[in-house]
């Protein structure tokens, strides 16, 4: 677990009933910061650190644990895309987007975003199961 750790919540909005794509779905809204002084950045990468795209995959089955309230396993993804580096001395403060559909009651489709300072790190899709 990486909560409280190597990143604290700072805040978790639920946004309400999704349409469109994701119609039926819920969406919540959380931002984080991170811990810019992690040992983890000592090896990843010294002297210019970048969170690793492990940890930012980790982050959402965190946060999306905690909304749902059980503890889940991310089965598999479609769709991964990591679109800029996330340098914590930079951008220290995330907002991460959570959409997710039950498929039954122990799975779901989840979609989020990872967004900071008018950018996107990270777009993804997948499937958790509890």
């Amino acid at each position: 677990m990486l909560i409280n750790k190597f990143y604290t919540i700072l805040s978790t909005d639920d946004t309400g009933p999704v349409t469109g794509e994701n119609k039926g779905g819920k969406q919540y809204k959380c931002t984080i910061e991170l811990d810019k002084q992690h040992p983890i950045y000592k090896g990843h990468f010294p002297g210019n650190p970048v969170v690793p795209g492990v940890c930012q995959i980790q982050i959402i089955g965190e946060l999306f644990s905690g909304i749902i309230g059980k503890q889940v396993t991310l089965t598999c993804s479609d769709n991964i895309k990591f679109l800029h580096m996330i340098d914590p001395r930079i951008h220290h403060v995330l907002n991460i987007s959570l959409i997710y559909t039950g498929k039954d009651e122990n799975e779901w489709d989840v979609t989020s975003l990872i967004s900071g300072d008018d950018l996107i790190f990270l777009k993804f899709r997948g499937r958790y199961v509890s």
